[in-house]
C-alpha cells in the first residue's frame, strides 16, 4: 500500500472522532453612543470593528447645527452639505450598517456579532465577549 492510500485510509478511520477547533476571527460590536468599550485588547490577532448605529443621526445633527435659520439660506448650504462626497459617505455608511443589523436580527444594544454567525447582547467587555464566545463554541 503506498504512503498516500496508507494516509488515507487513516484519515477515514480517524474523520469521524476528528474535533475540529472553531475560534472566534471576528467580532463586529453594535453599540450606541456614548460608550465604553473594556479589554480592546484582547481583540489585536482577531478581526473586531465597532459599529455605532446612531452614526447616521450624529451625522445629521451635525449638519443641522451648520445651517443657517433662514430657509432659503438654510436650503443652498444644506444642498451643498449634501453634495459633499465625504458626507454622503457617512450617511451611505450609516445606513448600511442600520440595514446590516436589522439584516443580523439584532434587537438590542449593545450586540457583538461573533463570526457573522451568533450574537452576543448585553456587554461591551472584549474579554467577556470571548469569554462566552469560545463557550457558545465550544458546546456546537
Amino acid at each position: 500500500m503506498s504512503m498516500k492510500k496508507w494516509l488515507l485510509a487513516l484519515m477515514v478511520i480517524l474523520a469521524p472522532g476528528l474535533v475540529v477547533a472553531q475560534e472566534v476571527f471576528k467580532i463586529e460590536l453594535f453599540v450606541k453612543h456614548p460608550v465604553t468599550i473594556q479589554n480592546q485588547q484582547f481583540a489585536r490577532d482577531i478581526a473586531f470593528n465597532v459599529v455605532y448605529l446612531d452614526q447616521g443621526a450624529r451625522v445629521m445633527q451635525s449638519i443641522n447645527r451648520q445651517l443657517p435659520t433662514t430657509e432659503a439660506e438654510a436650503t443652498v448650504a444644506a444642498q451643498a452639505i449634501f453634495s459633499d462626497p465625504d458626507i454622503q459617505s457617512q450617511i451611505t455608511a450609516a445606513h448600511q450598517n442600520a440595514f446590516k443589523a436589522y439584516r443580523l436580527g439584532i434587537d438590542r444594544l449593545p450586540a457583538a456579532v461573533i463570526n457573522n454567525a451568533f450574537i452576543i447582547y448585553g456587554t461591551t467587555d472584549v474579554a467577556r465577549i470571548l469569554q462566552l464566545s469560545q463557550h457558545h463554541l465550544s458546546q456546537q
